[in-house]
């Protein structure tokens, strides 16, 4: 039985009641996978230079889309290119650095998260996320 939300007709549904009596740990793998499934993947990767440009390339993701973006490393950026097999790699340059003040630097990676889930310019990341019925996971990596 699936017991995460749906992604239909650009509304995500709330996730099953019977959730409440499960792990946290599962009900936590249960979200990520309903996130990861309400966007398709796109078969590329962008390698980007640092946090501000990763910030801004994923400010570019939709509900329509999301793709691997990595800050580019001689070790690490390799080995995952060869396991996830894009079609197409692409290299952007860096972007403005992220604002020095950290109230600043906040808003403007909540934005980008917002736009990311298809808010509009005068709509809030927990308003878009609320006209979704969407509960974030929480989680960072």
């Amino acid at each position: 039985m699936w017991l995460g939300g749906v992604l239909s007709g650009g509304r995500l549904f709330a996730q099953n009641p019977q959730m409440e009596n499960i792990p946290w740990q599962v009900q936590l793998g249960v979200r990520v996978a309903t996130a990861e499934a309400a966007r398709p993947m796109v078969p590329i990767v962008v390698l980007v230079p640092d946090a501000s440009t990763f910030a801004r390339e994923v400010g570019r993701w939709s509900l329509q889309a999301q793709w691997p973006v990595l800050i580019e490393d001689a070790e690490m950026t390799p080995q995952f290119i060869r396991a996830f097999k894009p079609q197409a790699i692409y290299r952007v340059s860096a972007a403005d650095p992220l604002p020095e003040n950290v109230e600043e630097r906040e808003k403007v990676l909540i934005d980008i998260a917002a736009r990311s889930w298809g808010a509009s310019e005068d709509e809030s990341a927990a308003e878009a996320f609320k006209r979704l019925n969407w509960k974030p996971p929480g989680v960072a990596i």
